[in-house]
């Protein structure tokens, strides 16, 4: 197994990018023959009564016709391991035969010419419950042409516990939607027409195994609906905004995926998962300062599946979007009430030592609360890569099955075992190899076909609970958290004040949360984007609110009241605070504030009372907040008293008549001597 190990070095590293790749020589052993050989079609398995049958394509590659031809079926001596198994459908060397069936087939191929040969076997020789490699030669005039590898189980009696099968499939798609709406260039358009790589996927799950994961992004449902309504888009060149409407185009494709993962989602069968929304990378938002959000991320990402295909989204089961996590996340996801974490293949280290296949589940460190991961097998993974760049689809999907079959042949007949397939967010695998493994696994007795939460309940693990390897691939600037916190303070604002603004509202939360979401992370400029949107929004609404202006009010006594109006030009009703403040020459007997709602495009008038303590000329400030506190608006008002003070007036009289009094003892006659 450690040499094994060494080989699958650089295929993993290429798995983990999502690339394809290929190798100096394939399981079909096509080195420059003068004939391919190309597998169309297999019995997966074998036994007493059931023949092998091969569908085969034949291909002259040379100048000259093939003729006189034949074919040799070899079954070769079966594999007794995994390790066997992979060398032998690698090998370009013969295995030792068991037994070997001549083919002669009529005619010639003609110069760049194909044939389709049938070939159908029986294997009365055969007794003995295995796994069998299977070699096909082709020969013209006794001289070899070509040869073909693929495997073949052979069972002599009906498997009695198969072997658990968990496979689980990523729906996702990178963000195309814009802050503004609109559709920027990106592969989602041809991903859901007929035929793409969305297309072939939902047709491997209808027809892969009865029972199954499928993870769905929210980012792609969010994505097809915008869609489905009819939507605006841009092109790669030049940039030029286009109008998709309703039943055309992508807004039919967008309409026809919608109701094939609405049915999906009813199959008894099917498990759905919900990535939180967004699709964030959790180690970037933890590492960030942003933990908090992923609650409300992972709540309306389970919202957003359900409200789009009718059916809830298995709370207790997470996947982190590309399995990007470290022990923190484990924590975090654990808070939001994931149990079951579906992951890549290697994350969850198995346990050294092993003789046979490590088990799928894995119990996780991290967590107040029990977590087990779903891990899929990473020497399963890097083979399925590999066969899947190298080889035909169907051939491919023969040697991933066979490889499960090698699986379950370590341990035939025993009770809790299992093995995890994941077909992530960037599988490297063409849909034709998807649709080709889906339809080989219903077919193979030795499989048992389970959720995850099924894996988790009947597998047993063989270790304590494991810390997962750190995939923390982008992280968010230091200064981002606190943009981040600003952009929202201004959506509580805007909350608080506006109404009847549902559909800007939740426009405006979709946009915050795809501020900090995967697209975000991995392009900051982006996230800040979408953050500029909010901002931008509130700042144009919330100023469309305007205080008053005006000449100057006077006041003829010490009691009045100081009468304006308030002006709303946005098409919201807006209720907000209105603030009087002045030095200290008036009071508010009433107080100084007052809360209105002012409808759309309207105005409200309002007067407040006020006593004067002097005359004279003074300013009065009106201002105007929302109803959580965040100033709007300000205006100045000039206020004029010509109210007399009782107190100064009562002076006043007194000095004059104490002075006329004075004056008027002039003209009294004065006493004389």
């Amino acid at each position: 197994m450690f040499a094994r190990a060494l080989r699958l070095l650089p295929p993993l590293l290429l798995l983990a990018a999502g690339l394809a790749w290929t190798t100096p020589h394939s399981a079909s052993a096509q080195n420059e023959t003068p004939a391919a050989l190309t597998l169309l079609s297999s019995s997966m398995w074998t036994g007493p009564g059931r023949p092998l049958q091969l569908g085969l394509r034949l291909e002259n590659t040379t100048d000259a016709p093939l003729e006189n031809l034949s074919l040799t079926l070899s079954v070769e001596t079966p594999t007794l391991s995994r390790t066997e198994y992979d060398q032998a459908m690698r090998s370009t060397q013969p295995r030792i035969s068991v037994v070997s069936f001549p083919h002669p087939i009529p005619g010639a191929i003609a110069p760049g010419a194909t044939r389709r040969v049938e070939i159908t076997q029986p294997l009365t020789g055969l007794t003995e419950t295995a796994l069998y490699p299977v070699r096909v030669d082709l020969f013209s005039s006794l001289a070899p042409m070509g040869t073909l590898r693929t495997p073949m189980v052979y069972l002599a009696a009906p498997p009695k516990l198969p072997l658990l099968l968990s496979v689980t499939w990523v729906l996702w798609e990178p963000l195309q939607l814009g802050p503004d709406g609109v559709l920027g260039p990106g592969p989602i358009t041809a991903d859901i027409a007929p035929g793409g790589r969305i297309e072939q996927t939902l047709e491997a799950i209808r027809d892969g195994p009865s029972r199954a994961d499928v993870a769905i992004s929210p980012v792609f449902v969010d994505e097809l609906k915008t869609m489905a309504g009819g939507y605006r888009t841009t092109s790669t060149i030049g940039g030029k905004v286009t109008v998709v409407r309703p039943g055309t185009g992508g807004a039919a494709d967008a309409s026809r995926v919608l109701g094939e993962l609405r049915s999906l989602a009813h199959e008894p069968g099917i498990e759905l998962t919900a990535l939180p929304f967004a699709d964030p990378s959790i180690p970037a938002l933890i590492h960030g300062g942003l933990a908090p959000e992923l609650g409300p991320m992972v709540l309306r990402g389970a919202q957003e599946i359900s409200g789009a295909v009718g059916a809830d989204p298995r709370a207790t089961v997470a996947r982190p979007p590309f399995s990007e996590v470290d022990t923190q996340t484990i924590g975090r996801l654990a808070r939001t009430g994931a149990r079951t974490i579906l992951l890549d293949p290697g994350v969850a280290p198995p346990p050294p030592d092993l003789t046979f296949s490590p088990p799928p589940v894995a119990p996780l460190a991290g967590s107040p609360h029990p977590v087990t991961a779903v891990a899929p097998d990473l020497l399963l993974a890097a083979d399925m890569a590999t066969w899947a760049s190298e080889d035909p689809p169907v051939l491919a999907a023969q040697l991933v099955v066979g490889e499960l079959a090698a699986v379950y042949l370590e341990t035939p007949g025993t009770p809790h075992r299992g093995v995890s397939v994941l077909f992530p967010e960037r599988t490297p695998e063409s849909g034709r190899f998807l649709q080709a493994f889906a339809s080989l696994v219903v077919r193979a007795p030795w499989l048992r076909p389970a959720t995850a939460t099924t894996l988790v309940a009947d597998v047993r693990p063989v270790h304590s609970p494991v810390r997962v390897r750190s995939r923390v691939v982008h992280a968010f600037p230091p200064e981002y958290a606190a943009k981040f916190g600003a952009t929202r303070d201004s959506l509580t604002q805007f909350e608080s004040a506006v109404l009847n603004a549902d559909a800007l509202d939740a426009q405006l939360r979709t946009n915050l949360l795809y501020s900090i979401g995967g697209a975000a992370v991995r392009d900051v400029p982006t996230g800040e984007r979408f953050m500029s949107a909010v901002t931008s929004t509130v700042t144009h609404v919330l100023g469309q609110v305007h205080p008053p202006s005006g000449p100057p009010v006077t006041l003829t006594e010490r009691r009045g009241v100081i009468p304006f109006t308030v002006a709303n030009d946005s098409v919201y009703a807006v209720r907000v605070v209105v603030r009087l403040v002045s030095e200290s020459q008036l009071t508010f007997p009433h107080g100084d504030r007052r809360t209105i709602t002012i409808p759309p495009h309207a105005s409200q008038f309002l007067s407040f009372s006020v006593q004067t303590k002097t005359t004279g000329r003074f300013p009065v400030s009106v201002q105007m907040f929302t109803p959580a506190g965040h100033q709007i608006a300000e205006s100045r008002m000039i206020v004029r008293s010509t109210a007399y003070n009782l107190v100064a007036l009562v002076v006043t009289l007194g000095a004059a008549l104490f002075l006329l009094a004075w004056w008027g003892r002039r003209f009294l006659p004065r006493r004389t001597s």
